[in-house]
């Protein structure tokens, strides 16, 4: 096991709940958003590709370079035997294995996150089955790469349709033939999109392409001067779809909306008429978020619509120097919406980016009021705990107890003389057990509001944390402050010590236990001073990981806090002083 530091600054997790009752839609009235200045560690121009993965990295697409961007620090992979083909990225995807695909002007670029490696495909003029032309895409289209439900890759180029297949290596080719009717209309592809139903849908400079994947043929859609059902323009730019299925197709001249029953579209300019609902006609990327809303950008002009589709009716964001409430740019070429929600707005030069965080903009602070009886009994919070009716309880002054309504924002404070609580439990049979500043542990009935029976004696110091154990739910383990890990019975009321013994190398390394983990029969703890601590259920032993200053590899500080193991397996430990360590297993 190593042990690898996230961060280098000093930084210590702390517990902050923020309790929000807003519904971030109305952020945005009067067409106004804050706008806040992001800086990535960067000074060159943004190119094509903004994504967050799968564990939370930004990769940014630049000239030169790709950025790695954790929030704060920054990695710049450049042109190298073993790192990127080109320097200028054009476009960036993650599939669902989780490598980080990169294209670039000079071929296609696989990073491997374990290896930390670049496997590069270049366009090769007497090899059929490399890509078809040297550069994927253009700088300023970003949709030039995505991953079809199969596991294909899907690349555009200025020189035709590559699909590349991961497991073999090689790319097919899908080129115009004048004489095929049935091929795609253009070999400059500027847009790639799959949809809901699988169908994928090619944009290129002369017309819209649906690809049948079995025949390999395609279906044009074109302009038409004399149908006012066809497509508006035939230089496709970018391709979504909305919650309902519905295709939206931006061009060089105006927005589309598809009619898949009679594959006709309805046009939407910039103009006064009655289906204006884009800030600008040429609509140049398209992106969905998780509210169903639609982001257009209008570039080179840099302005941005915001789209509802349910009502066709929109908002329109424009750069004004003299209104900084405004879009603080007009080069916007990307709108990309991350998993947390934030809204990020990628502009072109001097590698800004801004984001707009719709769940942070407003914060609600409660505090005591003597005056208002259903406001909160004590401004000290301590422990704070949502059961599964979704209430919240919390401990405040030392001996007060509160409960919250998260539907009416209000609280209600319950007497509870002579107790003190600090960590709260909601048991796999409803039991709600409460560990007090004591270390006294007690079970409270929620609907009585009253404490039911306590357990005295378990330890001389409060209790940190309560976990039921889970392969036997008659065990209760109880973390305390200052007195070891505490092993409860709850059928036959038995407890069991595990304290630090200084002669036992195989005992607990320190009594002050913060960190509760459990996988199957072992328990990971972390303690204040003693590092991190691998309990065995079977044999009752401990092994430690202390911090080395020599290793590089061990645990970052031997106080560790919280324990936080991802859904997708990545074990994190907080500390303090050394920062966030991953434990790589």
């Amino acid at each position: 096991m190593t042990f690898a530091i996230m961060k280098k600054k000093c930084l210590f997790l702390f517990l902050l709940i923020v309790l929000l009752s807003l519904n971030p839609n109305h952020l945005f009235a009067k067409n106004k958003i804050k706008f806040e200045k992001v800086d990535i560690g960067s000074n060159s121009s943004i190119g094509a590709g903004f994504i967050q993965d799968r564990d939370g990295f930004f990769w940014i697409g630049s000239q030169p370079g790709l950025n790695k961007w954790n929030g704060s620090d920054n990695i710049i992979y450049m042109s190298s035997a073993s790192g990127l083909t080109d320097n200028t990225v054009t476009a960036i995807i993650e599939d669902k294995i989780g490598r980080i695909w990169v294209g670039t002007m000079d071929g296609l670029n696989a990073y491997d996150k374990a290896t930390n490696q670049f496997t590069q495909f270049k366009y090769a003029p007497n090899n059929l089955n490399s890509l078809s032309h040297e550069s994927i895409g253009m700088i300023n289209h970003f949709q030039s790469m995505t991953e079809d439900q199969n596991g294909y890759l899907w690349i555009a180029t200025q020189n035709g349709l590559n699909r590349f297949n991961p497991e073999n290596k090689q790319f097919i080719h899908f080129m115009h033939d004048p004489e095929n009717s049935n091929s795609i209309s253009s070999n400059i592809i500027n847009a790639i999109f799959e949809d809901s139903s699988g169908t994928l849908w090619i944009g290129t400079k002369d017309g819209l392409n649906k690809l049948n994947k079995n025949s390999g043929s395609f279906i044009r859609y074109k302009y038409n001067a004399e149908n006012l059902n066809s497509l508006s323009h035939n230089e496709v730019y970018s391709i979504g779809e909305d919650d309902k299925g519905n295709l939206w197709i931006g061009t060089e001249m105006g927005l589309n909306k598809l009619n898949r029953n009679s594959d006709s579209f309805i046009r939407f300019y910039s103009d006064t008429g009655p289906h204006r609902i884009i800030e600008d006609n040429k609509v140049t990327s398209i992106n969905k978020d998780k509210k169903g809303r639609l982001w257009l950008c209008h570039y080179t002009k840099g302005s941005v619509t915001l789209l509802y589709p349910k009502t066709n009716t929109s908002q329109y964001f424009i750069h004004d120097s003299d209104a900084p409430d405004n879009l603080p740019t007009n080069d916007v070429k990307y709108v990309y919406e991350d998993r947390q929600g934030t809204i990020w707005f990628v502009s072109t030069t001097g590698g800004n980016i801004y984001k707009y965080d719709p769940n942070g903009q407003k914060f609600v602070t409660y505090k005591h009021d003597s005056k208002n009886t259903k406001s909160i009994n004590g401004n000290s919070v301590l422990p704070i705990y949502e059961d599964k009716n979704g209430i919240v309880w919390i401990g405040t002054d030392k001996n007060k107890l509160n409960k919250f309504d998260k539907k009416t924002g209000k609280f209600t404070y319950i007497p509870i003389e002579g107790y003190y609580p600090y960590a709260f439990f909601e048991d796999n049979q409803g039991v709600f057990w409460i560990g007090e500043t004591t270390g006294r542990l007690s079970i409270f009935d929620r609907t009585t509001q009253t404490y039911i029976k306590s357990y005295e004696g378990f330890s001389s110091s409060f209790i940190t944390h309560i976990a039921q154990d889970s392969m036997d739910s008659s065990i209760l383990w109880l973390t305390t402050h200052k007195d070891g890990l505490v092993k409860f019975n709850v059928k036959t009321e038995k407890t069991t010590h595990y304290r630090h013994q200084d002669k036992n190398k195989h005992s607990l390394s320190n009594n002050s236990v913060w960190g509760f983990w459990q996988e199957g029969d072992t328990l990971w703890l972390g303690t204040w001073g003693g590092g991190l601590n691998k309990f065995s259920k079977k044999d009752e032993t401990f092994i430690v990981y202390k911090h080395d200053p020599k290793d590089p590899g061990s645990v970052s500080s031997n106080v560790c806090g919280n324990i936080l193991v991802t859904s997708k397996g990545r074990w994190f430990v907080s500390t303090l002083g050394g920062g966030l360590s991953e434990v790589i297993r």
